[in-house]
């Protein structure tokens, strides 16, 4: 297949990714990406640098359609963190697709990769997620899947906080078909 990279716009072919929109998280509670195309097939948020102002904190990302919004309940899946002095902890998700930080002093760098997976009746999204804290020796992985809602495309998605806000980081998302 030849690709015409003279039409301008944006080349919708299989492998493709583009980069949609980085948001700086400082002194925010939530970031959104919305009019994210029909037809997108795998998403993938990336963040650096990231830290809250409040200990024991989860951040969450959420996916969404037009016809239901933000969807905040309903995922399944688990994560889990575990340090190098062999402690560990999880939890399974609900209101999202979670990384927990523990500690406002550390910093997170990570990524969020999520796939359409068609299961022949549903628009099933399944996300697997991993995060380096720096400073704190843990590492955070997991993994879900949420449905949409009335097989309407996906088209927005949103990273927050479970509580406060972020002192610093930005993060990424890129999506492709």
């Amino acid at each position: 297949m030849a690709i015409n990279f003279a039409t301008g716009g944006t080349q919708q072919y299989p492998g493709n990714m583009v980069l949609h929109t980085k948001h700086s998280l400082s002194g925010q509670g939530v970031v959104q990406w919305t009019s994210i195309p029909a037809g997108v097939r795998r998403i993938m948020v990336s963040f650096e640098n990231v830290s809250h102002n409040t200990n024991a904190n989860r951040m969450v990302l959420r996916i969404g359609d037009s016809t239901s919004g933000f969807m905040t309940s309903n995922y399944v899946g688990t994560w889990m963190h575990e340090n190098l002095s062999g402690g560990a902890g999880g939890r399974t998700q609900g209101a999202g697709f979670e990384f927990y930080q523990a500690d406002a002093s550390y910093a997170g760098h990570g990524i969020a990769h999520m796939v359409l997976h068609d299961d022949g009746q549903n628009d099933l999204w399944v996300c697997t997620m991993v995060c380096g804290q720096e400073s704190s020796e843990h590492v955070v992985h997991g993994g879900g899947f949420r449905t949409l809602s009335n097989n309407v495309s996906l088209d927005r998605v949103e990273f927050n906080l479970q509580n406060g806000q972020w002192d610093s980081g930005s993060a990424t998302l890129s999506y492709g078909w």
